[in-house]
Parts: C-alpha cells; sequence; structure tokens
C-alpha cells in the first residue's frame, strides 16, 4: 500500500472461479499524492492464502459483482474515461479567461505555463472507473 493509503478507496467487487477460490475485480481511481494511475485489475484469489481469508469477509469488499444480460451471453460493462462532451465541459474551465501573457511570452504559453494549466486540469481530468448498471442492447456490442 502506498503511504497516503488511496488502495483503501478503491472499489471491489467477487466472482467466482474453479472450486472455491474467487476473482476479485479492483477498480482503481487515480491519486495525486501517490501519482497513481487509474486502472482495473483482475486476481484470482485461491484458498489457504492470506488474500483469500481477507477478502472473503464481507468487510473488505463492495459485494458479488452482477453480471447484466446481454443479447446473447452475460457481462460487466465497466466505464474508463470521459466522454468528449463531459471532457470539453469539465476542462474548458481551466482554459477560459487565461491570459497567455501571464503563462509564457509574446502571447505564447511556454513549458512552465503548460504544465501549471496542465496540473490544475489533471484531477477534473480523471474518472474513476466504474460498473456500467443497466445497459441497452446497443452498448453491450
Amino acid at each position: 500500500m502506498c503511504e497516503c493509503g488511496c488502495v483503501m478507496n478503491w472499489d471491489r467487487y467477487k466472482f467466482p472461479a474453479t472450486g472455491k477460490a474467487f476473482y476479485l475485480l479492483t477498480l482503481k481511481n487515480h491519486c495525486q499524492d501517490c501519482d497513481g494511475p487509474t486502472g482495473i485489475s483482475i486476481e484470482l484469489i485461491e484458498p489457504g492464502t492470506f488474500m483469500f481469508d481477507y477478502y472473503s469477509d464481507p468487510e473488505h469488499h463492495n459485494g458479488e459483482l452482477k453480471f447484466d444480460d446481454w443479447t446473447d451471453s452475460k457481462g460487466v460493462a465497466i466505464t474508463c474515461g470521459l466522454m468528449k462532451h463531459e471532457f470539453v465541459k469539465k476542462l474548458s474551465q481551466h482554459l477560459i479567461g487565461v491570459n497567455s501573457n501571464d503563462m509564457g511570452e509574446d502571447g505564447l504559453i511556454d513549458e512552465f505555463g503548460a504544465e501549471v494549466i496542465l496540473e490544475e486540469m489533471y484531477d477534473d481530468a480523471q474518472v474513476q472507473p466504474a460498473i456500467v448498471n443497466s445497459l441497452d442492447d446497443s452498448a453491450a456490442k
């Protein structure tokens, strides 16, 4: 675990594997404090391990992963980012009204100015991966 404890905020869901084993789906949100990226992992957790005992306790996960009925299968959809219109709406506020003369020279934003603007945008641009609950047939394909 990183020192800031961000891993405690990740969402985790169990789903069955062969025998008593299970899979653990982890949805990892970004962390500015430890420079951790957004991500998704799937682990096979087998009996007889510390992880098996730990994640068998319902207090250490968000519940069983629910699979949706799709047209010819069952599945889980996970969103991992913003749609273009969401991205533009969230991040345009960081650029509107910026005086490029304050962020560089001769009306051009320099490397330092770009870094300042992008660091301010970073948190708004990140998205916690999330399970999509009711999925229509067209999105499942």
